[in-house]
């Protein structure tokens, strides 16, 4: 059996981003928990911390700043 595969789904919307780590809800337990979710823009970047009873979803402000790359972090190790 094949373990389930979270693909992040980032919306971009009237200035803001909307990023949702798992296209069903990440597990966030201390075992599988997203360090942190992380945007680049071309102005620089925006980073959210998440703690274990968080909900696997965030929004950042990025009005005129165009969004180049989005990371989401497991335990520091880039993950998608």
């Amino acid at each position: 059996m094949q373990a389930k595969k979270h693909l992040p789904i980032v919306t971009v919307k009237d200035g803001a981003i909307h990023v949702n780590v798992g296209d069903v809800n990440y597990p966030m337990t201390d075992e599988h928990c997203i360090q942190c979710v992380y945007i680049k823009t071309e102005n620089g970047g925006q980073r959210r911390a998440f703690k274990s009873d968080d909900a696997s979803e965030t929004s950042f402000c990025v009005e005129e700043n165009k969004p180049i790359a989005f990371y989401a972090y497991l335990y520091s190790v880039y993950h998608l």
